[in-house]
Formats: structure tokens, sequence, C-alpha cells
């Protein structure tokens, strides 16, 4: 997954005419619910932070939404079962 956003809203363009949405201007507490989800599902192999990764910490997106983040990247590796590639908790394979 590359990212999670909380949407807050929608309506319809401006420019085109067409349903868009809203987001909420704090990435980072999608990104933490997302990884807090996952580890306690037990789905997490390795997590790993980086710190800085985003320079520009606060702007606005291509509807006009503002935004906000703390600059730091999640990685997860994510549990799998082999036979399926479907998230499993670490340690079990789903039932046959």
């Amino acid at each position: 997954m590359g990212s999670a956003a909380f949407d807050i809203g929608v309506e319809l363009s401006r420019t085109t005419g067409e349903v868009t949405h809203h987001i909420s201007p704090d990435g980072d507490a999608e990104r933490d619910l997302l990884v807090a989800g996952l580890t306690k599902g037990g789905h997490v192999l390795e997590l790993r932070w980086v710190d800085g990764f985003h320079k520009e910490l606060a702007g606005t997106n291509g509807g006009g939404d503002p935004g906000r983040t703390d600059g730091r990247l999640a990685t997860v590796e994510v549990a799998t079962s082999a036979a399926t590639g479907v998230p499993t908790p670490s340690g079990s394979e789903p039932a046959r």
C-alpha cells in the first residue's frame, strides 16, 4: 500500500463537475491507525520508520485541501500466506 487518507467530505468539482473528495489534513493519524491495526492483528513481520522522509511538512493537494505531516515514513513488512498471498497473522496459516 502506498498511502492512506481519511475522506472528510465529497462535492462536485468546480473545475470538472465530477464527484471529488476532501481528505483530513492529518495524514499521519491515518498512517498511525493503519500501522497500529496491522500490528494489533499480528500481521507485521517488521516495522521500520524513516525520519525526515518528507522534506515539505505542510502544503495543499490538487484539490486545495491543506495537509501536514511529521515527515516520517513507516515501512511495514506484512505476513502473508505462501499459498494465497493474503495477509495472515504472523506465525499462522489460514485453515484449509
